[in-house]
């Protein structure tokens, strides 16, 4: 394995969920000898694409990857970040994935990611279900104030199947434990057996919607464990997301933003 190869390893085990790096666990966990990992991390710390942190000891994302991102994101439209997303999350788990923006009272679905599992609910691009309904629908809510979640929805809102009002105060409950955990789990009322997961991507501004993300799949393919795996993912990526599009350019170099890819 060349250097190069080596450094692009060690910079891709960095996520949100583990923002720092040390040499021991580096090493230990890409089977990488410590000398060699030592001086590829004081080698991109040289070059600002790493920082150093906690006295030398561990090293975070340096400002040189923060230039790239917001080069990346001047060429990139958001919905390409999130095309990207939602193929990693199909390629990861084999589930549907979907993106999904709010309009009223309900969310319309933007992107449509199939995945490879036998068993799994097609919702087509340009489909409308209401938002309390749906792990994309209360993500996205849950970056409305209360106040406004009241105005979308009004007093209360009809169950699909059973035709029953639901309180406000009720669908309150889920805005409310989505906007603290920052993700929701669902189980979809018009299709028993099938789950959702979705997190939001917030808007870099007011004039740009929310964006959410999620992942349906059957209840019996999805134990705790890859459910918790398949949450953390979905927020990691959402963050991402919101983190790159806010990010400003500090690149010089022309502005050619990409065209977005059709929905699959």
């Amino acid at each position: 394995m060349s250097s190069l190869e080596s450094a692009i390893r060690i910079l891709q085990s960095l996520s949100v969920q583990k923002p720092t790096l040390r040499v021991s666990d580096a090493a230990a966990e890409l089977d990488i000898p410590k000398s060699t990992v030592s001086r590829l991390l004081k080698t991109l710390s040289e070059g600002g694409i790493l920082e150093r942190q906690d006295g030398g000891r561990e090293y975070s994302v340096g400002p040189l990857l923060l230039q790239l991102g917001g080069l990346y994101v001047s060429t990139h439209s958001v919905l390409d970040l999130v095309d990207r997303s939602l193929s990693r999350l199909v390629e990861t788990f084999g589930f549907t994935a979907y993106a999904g923006i709010l309009d009223g009272a309900d969310v319309v679905v933007l992107r449509q990611w199939q995945g490879s599992h036998p068993l799994r609910l097609v919702l087509d691009v340009g489909s409308r279900l209401p938002a309390e309904q749906t792990a994309l629908g209360l993500a996205l809510l849950s970056n409305c104030e209360d106040a406004v979640v009241a105005e979308r929805l009004g007093p209360s809102v009809v169950h699909p199947v059973t035709g029953e009002a639901i309180p406000l105060a009720d669908t309150l409950v889920d805005v409310r434990r989505c906007r603290e955990a920052g993700w929701i789990e669902v189980a979809c009322a018009t299709a028993p057996g099938i789950t959702s997961i979705g997190a939001v991507i917030k808007a870099r501004n007011a004039s740009q919607p929310d964006i959410s993300m999620s992942v349906s799949f059957p209840d019996h393919a999805a134990d705790d464990a890859l459910r918790s795996a398949m949450a953390a993912e979905i927020i990691g990526a959402a963050r991402d997301i919101t983190e790159l599009s806010s990010m400003p350019l500090q690149l010089s170099g022309p502005r050619n933003p990409g065209a977005t890819r059709g929905a699959r």
